[in-house]
């Protein structure tokens, strides 16, 4: 609920000061007097700032009393006020950019915008009214029943879905291409498999390979060291031997260390001998051993080619393929899971959203008599009004059917959206009605009626003048109004008046009360 307006050099205002009644809220003018500038001060407070660039100080303030719903909304936008029963919201123009406070904390526009959008309600030909977005035509079906389970398990759940279907778009699993990524992945895992690396036993086959390759080789050398230790005449045991003789001779003054280690050399010499021998026997070309080790060799080199340039990165390369393996039946078995769940949550919002439909269906049976004799009783006659209620087949935040009201204006005439009636005044009485019928279940605090008389003739003026005080015994309301009749049910009457004084022009609100209102009513009725 709006407590109090105040205004400084705000368009031709120097200064605006209102408080205004909890209730029906009048304000009255001439034409172009500035009733319009008032209405711009207000939708300002509420996050729709006009194009204003003034020079020097100006700024609008609004105190709005907060009720659960608002303090709610703000709790959602992360802005705690548990202790405060008033918002002060400041909109200052000052510094060549808007900025907002609430309760002198700087918060972004759109932030307010969204807090209030439910909050206060603009009326005006000027505007977008909300009771005409098709989008929101469904909160005035499911007022009665969104406290209740079902309502709060499909919302539970549809936000369950939301976040199923969205991890499902993420996972971006094209079947198609997956299983080829498969196919070859398994491909490569048994290739690998199918060699049976063994690293230590495949590099004795390279020693042993390039051994057989180099068997003649070898065979020339050994035999080679061989003669020159045992078999030629001077050969290393024939000299050696030699020495021992030598010294034989005179071991027994003193030499006879000398001769032990010369011995040792003799026998180590032997034993190096006999180890050649016994290499050059066992050494013999065996083709088919030879071969296999080729094949061998062969196999490892073509997974080096492909995998990796040794044993190890061949490995390596091995265990990442089976991680790759095990990450696509994660995802797979994942996607499946998520589908399953998908298709179950589906069927349960289907079950839930009939439930909801059901329900739809019979309050808008109930609001539908209730408006069609608001239409009888303001002049309306053969007008009529439907919620237009459709399933979709896919489940929405709102449900699983969409609703839309419907109005034919005269008898014989199709259903049209309520968006696209044309004339002025039906459209103000349409309105007008499903306020007075709405009026104890809706969340705003605040409706705006900008001249809703436009193109009401004089005698609907006491039948609406009495709607517009009914609506306001639920909700605060703020009338601009040329209607002596609506002018006199108003808690307060405010009057905007334009005052030319040294060439300069300048407009001014104040409250009538006693005689002045009633002078104020007198002249609107066109009397002197």
């Amino acid at each position: 609920m709006l407590v109090s307006l105040i205004g400084v050099n705000f368009y031709f205002f120097k200064k605006i000061n209102i408080e205004f009644s909890r209730r029906m809220n009048v304000i009255s003018g001439e034409s172009g007097a500035g009733k319009s500038i008032i209405l711009r001060a207000i939708k300002a407070l509420i996050g729709e700032p006009p194009e204003y660039k003034p020079e020097g100080e100006s700024f609008v303030e609004g105190v709005f009393y907060i009720k659960d719903f608002l303090r709610k909304k703000l709790l959602s936008k992360g802005y705690d006020f548990e202790e405060e029963d008033y918002l002060l919201i400041n909109v200052n123009f000052s510094s060549g950019r808007i900025i907002y406070r609430i309760n002198g904390r700087i918060i972004p526009r759109l932030v307010v915008k969204e807090i209030f959008s439910d909050v206060v309600e603009i009326h005006s030909q000027f505007d977008s009214v909300g009771l005409l977005n098709i989008n929101r035509h469904y909160l005035i079906l499911d007022k009665p029943f969104k406290n209740e389970n079902f309502y709060i398990s499909y919302l539970e759940k549809y936000t369950e879905y939301l976040k199923v279907s969205k991890t499902l778009n993420n996972l971006e699993i094209n079947p198609e291409e997956i299983e080829k990524e498969r196919d070859y992945i398994e491909y490569q895992i048994d290739e690998i498999n199918k060699a049976n690396i063994n690293p230590e036993r495949d590099n004795e086959i390279q020693i042993e390979y390039k051994k057989l390759q180099r068997i003649k080789q070898i065979q020339e050398i050994l035999n080679e060291n061989a003669f020159l230790i045992n078999d030629d005449d001077v050969s290393v045991l024939s000299t050696i031997e030699k020495i021992l003789n030598n010294l034989s001779r005179i071991i027994d003054v003193g030499y006879e260390k000398m001769y032990e280690k010369i011995k040792i050399v003799e026998e180590d010499m032997l034993s190096i001998y006999n180890e050649i021998q016994g290499e050059i026997e066992n050494l013999s070309t065996d083709e088919e051993k030879l071969f296999e080790f080729e094949e061998r060799i062969n196999i490892i080199q073509n997974l080096k080619r492909k995998y990796g340039n040794s044993i190890e990165k061949i490995l390596e390369y091995y265990a990442a393929l089976i991680k790759k393996r095990e990450r696509f039946n994660f995802l797979q078995n994942e996607k499946d899971d998520l589908e399953k769940k998908k298709t179950k949550l589906l069927i349960e919002l289907k079950n839930l959203g009939s439930e909801i439909s059901k329900r739809r269906e019979k309050v808008s049976g109930e609001i539908e008599d209730k408006i069609n004799e608001e239409f009888v009783e303001l002049k309306m006659k053969g007008a009529s009004l439907k919620f237009n209620i459709t399933e979709q087949d896919e489940p929405k935040h709102y449900g699983t059917s969409r609703v839309n009201i419907m109005v034919k204006t005269n008898p014989g005439n199709d259903f049209r959206n309520i968006e696209k009636i044309a004339s002025g005044g039906e459209l103000s009485r349409i309105l007008l009605s499903l306020e007075s019928v709405l009026k104890d279940s809706l969340d705003v605090s605040t409706i705006i009626f900008d001249e809703i008389d436009s193109g009401v003739g004089q005698r609907l003026a006491d039948t609406l003048g009495r709607k517009l005080f009914e609506i306001s015994e639920s909700v605060q309301s703020v009338v601009v109004t040329h209607l002596p009749q609506v002018a006199k049910r108003g808690d307060k009457h405010f009057i905007v008046k334009k005052i030319i004084k040294d060439h300069t022009t300048e407009s001014v609100i104040y409250s009538l009360d006693g005689e002045e209102r009633e002078k104020e009513i007198y002249e609107m009725a066109g009397k002197k």
